[in-house]
């Protein structure tokens, strides 16, 4: 298996459950920030956010798929294992907004994984106008694939074969960076998972920031 010395991301453990993926060096200097929470009961990984796809400016990258790096690539937070070693779990990927930088990884998974975001504004989302919500448009690169269930605030996430859903979850509408922000609620572990509705760093390309509430 891969060391991930030449993968486009980077993982660390941020909780029991909870790693943080770190895209570094993608062609648009966003760094963006994923966050994977492992479900061993529901043998399930939740994914809020997939990042820039692995548009790297690095050319010694050599594995540039998320999906890829979760499945292969060992992690020291993880004991020297893979996040999901062999592909065994499934996904769930949750879409923190609708911003280029979450979601063009997103065709690696929409084919057989659940894809959620925020029912709070169905209309920003609607195809006809995703090129220009998503900043695709103002970039000139092509919009992602994929038709996300909207989920109402305060709702739970469902497992990917929909009959329950994951323990302790909650996703929140967290309207004002753009109508579709959401943010992750994990009632056990008591840590919020936002996209870009917090600011760490006012104008540097890593501004994503976690936040752990005592």
């Amino acid at each position: 298996m891969p060391s991930g010395e030449r993968a486009a991301f980077k993982a660390s453990r941020l909780s029991p459950t909870t790693f943080l993926i770190v895209e570094h060096s993608d062609i648009y200097e966003e760094h963006p920030f994923i966050y994977a929470k492992i479900v061993p009961d529901a043998s399930t990984i939740l994914l809020l956010d997939t990042g820039c796809g692995g548009a790297t400016k690095d050319d010694e990258i050599e594995i540039s798929s998320l999906r890829e790096f979760i499945g292969t690539v060992k992690v020291d937070d993880n004991g020297g294992q893979p996040l999901n070693e062999g592909g065994k779990m499934r996904y769930v990927v949750v879409l923190s907004h609708c911003h280029y930088d979450h979601i063009l990884g997103i065709e690696h998974f929409a084919d057989d994984s659940p894809v959620y975001a925020s029912a709070h504004a169905p209309e920003f989302l609607s195809p006809e106008v995703l090129p220009r919500h998503s900043l695709c448009e103002d970039l000139d690169i092509q919009t992602p694939k994929y038709t996300p269930t909207l989920l109402p605030h305060k709702s739970g996430i469902p497992t990917p074969g929909g009959s329950a859903a994951l323990p302790d979850v909650k996703l929140l509408h967290t309207p004002g960076h753009i109508p579709d922000e959401l943010a992750l609620w994990d009632e056990a572990e008591r840590m919020l998972y936002v996209g870009d509705t917090l600011y760490e760093w006012a104008h540097l390309p890593q501004r994503r920031v976690h936040r752990h509430l005592a």
